[in-house]
């Protein structure tokens, strides 16, 4: 028995019907997309695409956003609240291999593989509907961000003025989840994804750096190797489920390889971790690790760390409204809760920097995972979303008048 409310019904019918009107041919901007896709910070068809349709519809258009982002602000009535929905833009350095769709990948060794197009006409979609309605009262901003695969195109929007020229008092995006319920919503409470950061490790032999040592030394893949096994056995035993460190080795390089004892050895690591002070408290552990290894070795190891991106945190008063609002639109059994992804995304950036608002999952069904060259975002989640963002903008922004949608 679905919980939803009268009230939440008709918002969610009346949405619908309007979208409906015009949803095929967001299906199509969504697949063209699909076709020619473009890598982080060389995304300029994409974002032409967005800006030339939010500029029909008659959003305010700011183009060149942290370089190829783009910014479509719709203002209308007299309030002062305003609201942020972001869109990442780009794709992925994936060849695709979906020979059966017509819409495959035309640029050998990029595809669209985590969904972006999809999320780009979700919002498409929403924004659509909101410049034909305009019941808001307000200021919404769509933010179709560059270069979310690399972690850096939030900050390069913000560096760029974003939130100054755009001020946002809260701040949404969405994700797809596979293979999770088809067009089911599932949201996390606080801790939703993951901090991202890198680590290179550089191994050397003292003999190769000072000519001479008093100790023997041994080769730096064996310290390497001695490393490895020591980060390993450290988080088997330190971590906790509150305190979850995940690590991946990218690269494992060695240079100079004829001469072994003279060789130098670089670890390239990617650290995943849920919160600030087990992010902080990891990066000491691995530098401790990395010291005491090399000195037990007669080695000299130095260690280059880069926090990429802060852990996704939603508020608790956005994700108790937005729980509550999609509740009674969608029925309380698409709404399910989500427990914390190991996965990043850099719009934690921008939450960090506004403090209000949420990400959210959208199920995709039963799917190939994302980032496999195979995969396809389901066309079916573009109204879902569409719809979730227009009611979302419509009760964080209130505006009670006779509404309109024309096709």
């Amino acid at each position: 028995m679905s919980s939803f409310d009268q009230a939440g019904r008709k918002i969610y019918i009346r949405i619908r019907d309007c979208i409906k009107n015009y949803i095929d041919e967001i299906i199509s901007v969504r697949r063209d997309l699909h076709t020619y896709p473009e890598l982080a910070f060389e995304e300029t068809r994409t974002s032409d695409i967005i800006a030339r349709l939010l500029e029909k519809w008659g959003y305010e258009v700011t183009r060149g956003m942290g370089k190829t982002g783009v910014v479509g602000k719709l203002k209308n009535g007299i309030f002062q609240q305003s609201i942020g929905i972001r869109a990442e833009i780009d794709a992925l350095p994936v060849r695709e291999e979906n020979n059966l769709i017509f819409y495959k990948s035309q640029r050998d060794g990029i595809m669209h593989a985590s969904g972006n197009d999809g999320h780009i006409a979700i919002l498409l979609a929403a924004a659509r509907y909101l410049a034909k309605t305009k019941n808001f009262n307000g200021t919404v901003n769509l933010i179709f961000q560059p270069a979310k695969e690399q972690f850096v195109g939030a900050a390069a929007m913000i560096k760029d003025g974003l939130f100054r020229k755009f001020p946002c008092d809260e701040i949404y995006g969405l994700n797809n989840y596979s293979p999770k319920e088809e067009k089911a919503i599932y949201i996390c409470n606080n801790n939703c994804m993951a901090a991202s950061d890198k680590a290179k490790i550089t191994i050397y032999n003292c003999n190769y750096l000072h000519g001479m040592c008093v100790k023997p030394t041994d080769e730096p893949i064996t310290v390497a190797s001695s490393i490895i096994t020591n980060i390993q056995a450290f988080l088997i035993n330190k971590s906790t489920p509150s305190s979850i460190v995940k690590f991946m080795f990218d690269d494992f390089i060695v240079k100079n390889k004829i001469d072994k004892i003279n060789a130098t050895v670089e670890i390239h690591l990617t650290i995943r971790t849920y919160d600030m002070n087990t992010q902080k408290k990891f990066r000491k552990s691995l530098e401790n690790i990395v010291n005491h290894v090399a000195v037990a070795h007669n080695s000299e190891a130095e260690i280059e760390y880069e926090y990429v991106c802060p852990p996704l945190i939603n508020s608790q008063d956005e994700i108790n409204n937005i729980k509550k609002l999609l509740i009674s639109i969608f029925g309380s059994e698409k709404i399910k809760d989500c427990q914390p992804l190991i996965a990043a995304d850099d719009f934690s950036v921008m939450l960090s920097y506004i403090r209000n608002g949420a990400y959210i999952f959208l199920g995709t069904g039963e799917c190939v995972p994302t980032g496999m060259p195979n995969f396809d975002f389901n066309d079916k989640l573009i109204l879902t979303g569409a719809i979730l963002w227009s009611a979302l903008v419509e009760n964080r922004l209130p505006f009670k008048k006779s509404y309109a949608c024309f096709t």
